[in-house]
């Protein structure tokens, strides 16, 4: 039998249709970490908590001053039920009361017009004397900026001496004004003049005035010395107090 030849090769055909996809292949391994990316901006604060518990109350502080009378201060337990005073209120109420106490050439604490320093005095070294200049007048003052109270009648005191001087006729006006917070006068509580100061050379005289309860809207109080006439007059040893507490009116210290 004689063998035949192949053929040459035929036109493509068309395409045939996509088979089926094979089954997937295994994850390949993880790359290299890549760098940290930038910070983002912070949120909004949250709302703020609630409080918390109370905690226990603290220790008691120990008792403050009451005034048993108007010379005696005692322990608030002590304190009798018509206690209605501060300490501070049965004190004495004028600063430098004596003249003893000096700045520069002034009298600590008080106002001077024409007054100069004395060495005849009731007691202590010293005293004030108004009219420096004998022809002028002359006035010593000071505000009471403290212990003013409802609860309180008050009394001004003092010593004044002319005797001494080489005076003809100088007189003195003794003075109390009741003044708000503002330092308005409310009222004038004091006025009193002298001329008679007696005759016996450096003999000081007591001088005693119940001021009464201040006006309701009173807080402070001014005290003035005011010497009138030719020569001069000597102060010393003021005091301004309570010297009665009036337990009949209702108190809130």
């Amino acid at each position: 039998m004689v063998k035949s030849k192949d053929g040459k090769d035929g036109l493509q055909g068309p395409p045939g249709k996509d088979g089926k996809d094979g089954l997937p292949g295994k994850d390949g391994k993880d790359g290299l970490q890549g760098p940290p990316g930038k910070d983002g901006k912070d949120g909004l604060p949250g709302k703020d908590g609630k409080d918390g518990l109370q905690g226990p109350p603290g220790p008691q502080g120990p008792p403050g001053q009451c005034c048993c009378s108007c010379n005696q201060c005692c322990s608030c337990e002590e304190k009798p039920s018509v206690c209605t005073l501060t300490c501070e209120e049965i004190s004495e109420l004028v600063k430098n009361p004596g003249f003893e106490d000096f700045s520069g050439n002034d009298f600590k604490y008080w106002t001077e017009v024409n007054i100069a320093q004395s060495n005849i005095s009731h007691q202590g070294n010293s005293s004030a004397l108004l009219g420096s200049n004998v022809d002028n007048i002359a006035s010593l003052e000071q505000f009471i900026n403290r212990g003013i109270t409802l609860c309180c009648s008050y009394e001004l005191s003092f010593f004044a001496n002319l005797s001494s001087l080489a005076t003809t006729d100088a007189n003195l006006i003794a003075s109390l004004f009741w003044l708000d917070t503002a330092g308005n006068i409310i009222d004038e509580a004091l006025n009193i003049r002298i001329s008679n100061l007696g005759n016996t050379a450096n003999a000081y005289i007591y001088y005693r005035n119940l001021i009464g309860q201040p006006p309701a809207n009173a807080t402070r109080a001014k005290i003035v010395f005011t010497k009138n006439g030719k020569g001069s007059v000597l102060i010393d040893d003021v005091s301004f107090r309570c010297v009665l507490n009036l337990s009949n009116i209702s108190c809130n210290f």
